[in-house]
């Protein structure tokens, strides 16, 4: 009897490992699939202005994430940021005029979790002293002038003060 049990305990384990793999492998096989939805549903949900830029940088921001579940997770968080995008009225300003400074804030989307700060792709120096270069609404855009400064330059996207070398 104790031979049968340990029998039927391996074939269970033998049949839960092949049933584990077919189930990574399935996972693994919808995550693109899911994660282009994901993406699609936020960019629906945003004003028309702002859906083609966006729809770049997210795109290429969930490309660079690394593995499969990271890329879900970051998907998701543009569908729950997507809700907190409001369009700018006709008219409206994202700061006021005593805080322009030589970086526009035309095209670039108001932090509204820190008022006076716009959200953007900023170009920053990364060795000796941290310096803002400058700050970009695409993601490509920032790319090509970190390439044209050299080496010891990033990309990152945050949060500007305008007025102010404020880059969080």
């Amino acid at each position: 009897m104790e031979l049968i049990g340990t029998i039927v305990l391996a074939i269970l384990a033998i049949l839960g490992a092949a049933l584990s793999k077919q189930l990574t492998d399935e996972f693994k096989s919808w995550t693109p699939w899911i994660t282009n939805r994901l993406i699609l549903r936020s960019i629906s949900k945003l004003p028309e202005e702002y859906r083609e830029r966006l729809e770049e940088e997210w795109r290429g921001d969930v490309e660079e994430t690394p593995g499969e579940i990271g890329k879900l997770y970051k998907a998701a968080g543009f569908l729950i940021a997507s809700r907190k995008i409001v369009p700018t009225r006709e008219g409206e300003k994202i700061l006021p005029p005593e805080q322009e400074t030589s970086f526009s804030s035309s095209g670039f989307l108001p932090d509204r979790s820190n008022p006076g700060c716009i959200k953007g792709w900023g170009v920053v120096r990364l060795q000796e002293s941290w310096h803002l270069v400058g700050l970009f609404p695409s993601k490509a855009d920032a790319d090509r002038k970190m390439q044209s400064l050299g080496e010891g330059y990033g990309v990152r996207y945050g949060s500007h003060r305008m007025g102010t070398d404020d880059f969080i």
